[in-house]
């Protein structure tokens, strides 16, 4: 290379790095977190939320966790959960149904979609789901326990 050409080079570099920024990113609003663990955080923090009742507080956190952590079926199930809890059956149902899609043997979400047809009168679609949690718990498990009962009762049994 000859040193005219390098010079121009060398030129060309040094005006770009002097030269004010050209392209930004901003959002608006502020992305909520620039890590996991602040997603983590707003993770944990909506499943405490959902312990203590408190369901549009979880949906809030849980969207935050789900702008970091994306359509995990863990999230999705909560949204479903807190959205059911919440007398909103169909926007739950699309949930549950996301997190079957993502994961289709996801034992929580399929209990808790069994449970949304019991509420709804649907016994029969809820037995099919809980033929699918006995197949899945080769050994029986706390979900397929729980929507059984369910099912026995007709609705949220008393325990």
């Amino acid at each position: 290379m000859d040193a005219a050409k390098l010079k121009d080079a060398v030129t060309t570099v040094q005006t770009a790095l002097a030269a004010p920024p050209q392209a930004r990113l901003e959002t608006r609003p502020p992305l909520l977190f620039d890590n996991a663990n602040g997603a983590d955080h707003a993770y944990l923090e909506a499943v405490s939320l959902i312990n203590e009742h408190k369901y549009e507080a979880a949906i809030t956190s849980l969207e935050r966790a789900k702008a970091t952590f994306g359509a995990h079926p863990d999230i999705l199930t909560y949204l479903g959960f807190a959205n059911r809890k919440l007398g909103r059956y169909d926007v739950a149902e699309n949930y549950y149904h996301q997190a079957l899609a993502a994961e289709p043997k996801h034992k929580q979400a399929t209990e808790y979609y069994g449970e949304l047809l019991v509420e709804r009168g649907n016994i029969a679609g809820a037995k099919v789901l809980l033929a699918k949690l006995d197949a899945i718990c080769t050994y029986g498990c706390f979900e397929a326990d729980e929507l059984r009962q369910w099912i026995a009762a007709g609705r949220k049994p008393a325990f």
